[in-house]
């Protein structure tokens, strides 16, 4: 039991600084504004409510050079194929009526 007690505390330093780097290397990837992140903002782009829409706007406006990777990300994104071939399933059956 001993000899696995040194073991410990490097396993422990190792994660949390795997933890550290991953937790930056997110900050630098989608970059924030008023805590939010830019993915965020882009979904708040297609809100309905006009004004959450300006908001959203402005933020990814005030981002700037720092939003384009996620702006270039969420151009390619496209649905997994399971979840296509759900919906289409879902698709296909009857759908329920409701008399009154």
């Amino acid at each position: 039991m001993k000899r696995s007690r040194p073991l410990i505390r490097p396993a422990i330093l190792a994660a949390l600084l795997l933890t550290l780097i991953w937790w930056l290397h997110l900050e630098h990837v989608d970059p924030r504004y008023h805590g939010r992140r830019t993915s965020e903002w882009l979904l708040e782009l297609n809100n309905l409510w006009e004004d959450e829409m300006k908001v959203a706007e402005h933020a990814v406006f005030t981002l700037g050079e720092r939003a384009i990777p996620q702006i270039k990300k969420s151009f390619y994104a496209t649905e997994p194929e399971w979840k296509r071939n759900l919906y289409d399933w879902i698709e296909s059956k009857p759908k329920w009526k409701i008399e009154r």
